[in-house]
């Protein structure tokens, strides 16, 4: 890992885990403050120790899954987090099977990960956050919670009354949900319960870190997120963007058309940025293609989607060795830079084929007539 390049004063570093099953975002900020979004275990770890940080300023933790969560006690115990974003804690009937210990395999082990965010307590440490209350300026870059809204929360716990109200009038119970409770499954493309979704705007620069946001419909989701922002009149920040973390990685049902009209709403996006899961078929070739009309660079911080990337279209630019990472380098002029290490693959647009010339018409000789 050291040959992972250091963050340079005055820009906005940006480095991307995500290899195997973990995923997180370490970002370096211009008066060296360090962002990290989500835990990749030993990853987000060591990655951190190469580059030198000790306090954490922000950290943001988008849902409760084990490729976000992992290794969270000794991420806090080593690093203090001077601010602590999480999801809306036990909003879901599954947290409270965490906490209790109870599950499939991969879920017990995240019960430490709940008794942890208890220990630091509900003060200025740590925030509960959704659409609207989630705001920060950490070193001049100004963060905002985008997800989950009120109505992803508020459909969550409805669902425990059908779960746990025996005269409901749904024949939904407990029973129903036995497998999915405590059987292992990779996430491959089903829905997670509720996930944050964060902006972030620094010198003219424009962020969305999508974490796991489905597309949802109506109030829920990406759908909500759009109606919301449109009704407070701040529909800005998810427009025009220059830099997206593709949320769930790479799943189609996280994919909403909308949203990415909006994302690239007169010029592409500059980077579309992807942590896949193990899973071999995230990010979907269909969310590769969508992403074609919409973003001029993509990185995925494995090769896991290499022939997908390439059967979409995307041309592959040369990586350089060292350890699986995104590096994305923004700068205050307005300039960027995009480097892939290791494992790590970028891509761009492949440039346009030119139309052939028409044949060029060979006069057909005369004949003069006789005399």
């Amino acid at each position: 890992m050291a040959t992972w390049p250091a963050p340079n004063p005055g820009e906005l570093t940006l480095y991307l885990l995500g290899n195997g099953v973990g995923e997180s975002v370490i970002l370096r900020l211009p008066g060296g403050e360090t962002v990290v979004v989500d835990s990749a275990g030993r990853r987000t770890l060591k990655a951190l120790q190469v580059l030198g940080v000790g306090a954490i300023d922000l950290l943001i933790l988008t849902h409760p899954d084990l490729d976000h969560v992992s290794h969270l006690k000794p991420l806090l115990d080593q690093h203090h987090p001077r601010l602590t974003w999480t999801w809306p804690l036990y909003t879901s009937l599954r947290d409270f099977l965490i906490k209790q210990g109870g599950g499939s395999t991969n879920q017990r082990k995240l019960k430490d990960a709940y008794a942890q965010l208890d220990s630091l307590g509900m003060d200025e440490r740590l925030g509960e956050m959704r659409a609207g209350m989630g705001l920060a300026n950490v070193g001049g870059v100004e963060l905002q919670a985008l997800a989950p809204g009120q109505a992803d929360v508020v459909k969550e716990r409805r669902s425990w009354d059908r779960l746990l109200n025996p005269n409901h009038p749904n024949d939904l119970k407990l029973a129903d949900f036995a497998d999915e409770l405590t059987k292992d499954a990779a996430p491959d493309d089903r829905p997670n319960v509720i996930s944050l979704a964060v902006s972030m705007h620094w010198s003219g620069w424009r962020l969305l870190l999508g974490g796991d946001v489905e597309a949802g419909n109506d109030k829920l989701g990406w759908s909500g997120v759009l109606a919301r922002l449109d009704q407070r009149g701040e529909a800005q920040l998810v427009e025009d963007l220059d830099v997206v973390k593709v949320a769930h990685h790479g799943s189609s049902g996280a994919w909403l058309d909308a949203a990415w009209d909006r994302h690239a709403r007169t010029r592409p996006v500059k980077a579309a940025l992807i942590a896949p899961f193990s899973c071999n078929h995230l990010p979907t070739g269909d969310v590769l293609t969508r992403l074609r009309t919409r973003a001029a660079r993509l990185a995925i911080s494995s090769a896991s989607a290499d022939a997908r990337a390439r059967a979409a279209g995307w041309s592959p630019l040369p990586s350089t060795a060292g350890e699986n990472v995104v590096v994305l380098r923004l700068r205050a002029d307005g300039t960027h830079e995009i480097e892939a290490f290791g494992d790590a693959k970028h891509y761009e647009q492949p440039p346009p084929v030119a139309a052939p010339s028409p044949p060029t018409a060979t006069p057909t000789p005369t004949t003069a007539p006789s005399p």
